[in-house]
């Protein structure tokens, strides 16, 4: 953990995880809280839980969905329960038309195998997209381009992507 600190907290020398501190962090409604305002998108809109509800986790089920709820609430007061955070995530599933449905414009799917995250996303082919990287993890399609550092496959969808901004930036007369 601490390497993994030090990676995002340089002048810190341990890592808080005091649960009444990670909630008062959060609470902190300074324009500069990124983290706050993508935690109220996981109460009011995304879900985007890691737990351990499966039966078949190797770890038990020490991190309930119900864990994450209480932060909602913690953080965002007490219209935040169950019920709202749950009708909340199935209303963008239904606006947007959850995984198999959706068909937004101007937006290219990328997900790496690595990713725990990927099984949440559009994983049916809906024209080129939905494009899975072998080995690669979550938001590597995001990163600089560098073609001795990149795996081919990471390469040519960055590439990919380069091309498709570009195009959409000179009239689409790509």
């Amino acid at each position: 953990m601490y390497k993994v600190n030090r990676l995002f907290n340089v002048n810190t020398s341990c890592l808080d995880i005091n649960y009444n501190s990670y909630i008062q962090y959060l609470q902190n409604t300074d324009l500069d809280n990124a983290d706050r305002a993508w935690f109220y998108q996981t109460c009011s809109e995304f879900g985007f839980y890691q737990t351990t509800d499966n039966n078949y986790d190797f770890y038990g089920n020490i991190i309930p969905i119900d864990w994450y709820v209480k932060q909602c609430r913690d953080v965002f007061g007490s219209a935040f329960d169950n019920s709202t955070v749950y009708s909340n995530i199935a209303y963008t599933n239904v606006l947007f038309h959850g995984q198999n449905g959706y068909h937004g414009p101007n937006t290219m799917l990328t997900y790496g195998t690595a990713d725990p995250w990927h099984v949440l996303g559009v994983l049916s082919q809906n024209g080129p997209f939905p494009i899975m990287m072998n080995g690669t993890y979550h938001c590597a399609a995001m990163g600089e381009m560098n073609k001795t550092s990149d795996p081919p496959e990471l390469w040519d969808v960055k590439y990919l992507i380069q091309e498709l901004i570009l195009c959409e930036f000179m009239d689409n007369i790509c």
